[in-house]
């Protein structure tokens, strides 16, 4: 998934995944780690929930150039 992610950002300005709701698995945080950015959609009675919390805290923060 990572070489197809490569050569789809070589050949496009703007590459979007719609991707599985996260459960924790493994897979789902890689590919989320391999993005330039994360839009995270939650419901407002779920935005402070603490697995959303847990989620926000795994995501990488990079900080702008």
């Amino acid at each position: 998934m990572l070489a197809v992610l490569r050569h789809l950002k070589a050949s496009f300005d703007c590459v979007m995944i719609d991707a599985p709701a996260w459960d924790g698995r493994p897979d789902v945080t890689a590919l989320g780690s391999a993005c330039d950015a994360i839009y995270v959609v939650v419901s407002k009675g779920e935005a402070d929930r603490e697995t959303t919390r847990n989620l926000l805290q795994l995501i990488p923060c990079k900080a702008a150039a």
